[in-house]
């Protein structure tokens, strides 16, 4: 197996230890490449998101950390850029000095109608309970229907390189609570965003992040969207989200037998600076 990560998180954002950390733990277990991909700053207050006056250190401890490992293990510098109407977006301006070496774009917010406070689908507890009731009126539908037509605006007008956890709306959805993903209006949301994935030419992630913190039993996307993603030949990343050195590779086997299954025999990863692909 190429051993291969690009969704990172460290002490930057909401990950645990320096990224030196991962890097050495990446070099132990055999790993040809390492991504860091922090949460790329929002213009309000947030827990888990990099401030924005570390986003020049972060750089220059990447870009420090790929010339001190050179020979050992490739690394790349990237952001998680959420999507935020107007706001913030993969490939604003902003973010230009950075020189990225990719893009991870995600969504996690909704705006409220209201206050116009933004409310992340994958929280914990009472941040959701006010998302989901009283914004939404208890609404699955409206709810999801949400999520995924940001994600759609930004893979048409702002797309990353990969696509990141595509369906982590369901991490709330235990014992299908709020909704079972064979609901009509769920196949409509998810066909509609891989379609537009397709005609966009993102890579989609298959993310172990929820399966090895114990959020959810699969990846994100699980095996029936993977079977989708393969009707498209829409191309795959595999990723751990790690949020601690010890996860860089979590349930990577788990998630390759997927991919498989799902019908592909390749994934893509990033090497010698180009994306290419590789055998499962």
């Amino acid at each position: 197996m190429h051993l291969t990560n690009y969704h990172t998180h460290s002490r930057f954002c909401d990950g645990k230890g320096e990224p030196e950390d991962y890097v050495k733990e990446a070099i132990s277990r055999g790993f040809k490449a390492l991504g860091f991909s922090s949460h790329a700053p929002v213009p309000f207050p947030t827990t888990w998101i990099m401030a924005r006056e570390n986003l020049e250190h972060y750089v220059r401890e990447i870009n420090r950390l790929k010339s001190a490992y050179q020979g050992q293990i490739q690394i790349y510098l990237g952001l998680e850029i959420d999507y935020i109407p107007g706001t913030v977006f993969p490939g604003m301006s902003e973010l230009e000095p950075c020189n990225l070496d990719y893009t991870l774009g995600s969504v996690h917010f909704v705006a409220t109608a209201g206050d116009n406070r933004h409310l992340t689908v994958d929280s914990p507890g009472e941040e959701f309970e006010v998302l989901f009731h009283r914004e939404f009126k208890s609404d699955a539908p409206a709810l999801g229907s949400r999520y995924f037509s940001l994600m759609r605006e930004m893979l048409t007008a702002h797309r990353p390189d990969i696509l990141g956890h595509m369906d982590i709306v369901k991490l709330q959805n235990n014992r299908a609570f709020y909704f079972k993903e064979d609901d009509s209006w769920y196949l409509e949301e998810v066909l509609s965003t891989l379609d537009t994935a397709a005609q966009s030419g993102v890579f989609i992630e298959v993310n172990t992040g929820g399966w090895s913190r114990g959020k959810v039993d699969t990846t994100y996307p699980g095996l029936w969207i993977l079977r989708e993603c393969r009707k498209r030949n829409i191309p795959l990343v595999l990723n751990a989200d790690a949020h601690s050195p010890t996860t860089i590779d979590a349930f990577f086997p788990e998630a390759e037998a997927l991919m498989r299954e799902a019908g592909y025999r390749e994934r893509m990863v990033l090497l010698d600076g180009i994306w290419q692909a590789v055998g499962l």
